[in-house]
């Protein structure tokens, strides 16, 4: 992502590796609150920079059809949010899976998080998450980390896999917005299922 920095440029060409609109743009410098229980849990977030009016904005990419900007959300100001879930799922033998609904920096969230989960001996982690159009145009993101690529290999400590974010591209079609190679690493589980 790219910002309208020391340069007298503020438009780009789209990035053909990782879009370069309908992103999130944070402070550098931000406090957050947060209440939570099993099924609820209620935030606020605040920025805190000094240098707000001269903080840079994200470099415009324009719709090649309709020649108006491609939306980005730039955290400024105070935001509440939310979240409600159903914790605490045993889905493919994960007891970290939950559905949520989540309103975050002014734009609501619908999503599934399986953390991992199992299928015979292939171990993963699976997230999608939907964000409704508002602040930004809607996006569907889909990451897939799978944990042990072969027998006794890293023991759930490590995962490698695709992310894939689709919405609107700037050629007014939907499609792949960002296609990456994430990788986890796992410090240490805190929870051990066999203490009862």
């Amino acid at each position: 992502m790219k910002y309208s920095s020391n340069t007298n440029r503020t438009e780009d060409l789209p990035n053909t590796w990782i879009g370069n609109w309908n992103n999130i743009f944070m402070p550098h410098l931000g406090i957050e609150l947060a209440a939570e229980i099993p099924l609820f849990r209620i935030s606020y977030f605040s920025t805190i920079d000094t240098l707000q009016d001269v903080t840079d904005n994200p470099m415009i990419v324009r719709n090649e059809v309709t020649g108006e900007p491609m939306k980005n959300n730039v955290i400024r100001g105070d935001y509440f949010g939310f979240e409600v879930r159903t914790p605490y799922l045993v889905f493919y033998n994960s007891s970290r899976a939950k559905f949520y609904f989540a309103k975050s920096f002014g734009e609501y969230h619908l999503g599934f998080v399986g953390r991992e989960m199992r299928i015979d001996d292939l171990i993963f982690d699976f997230r999608i998450n939907a964000t409704f159009p508002g602040k930004r145009d809607f996006q569907f993101l889909t990451e897939l980390y799978l944990d042990n690529i072969w027998p006794g290999f890293s023991d759930k400590a490590f995962g490698i896999g695709p992310s894939l974010r689709f919405g609107m591209t700037p050629s007014n079609k939907f499609g792949i917005i960002t296609a990456l190679i994430n990788a986890r690493f796992k410090v240490g589980d805190f929870f051990d299922k066999n203490l009862r």
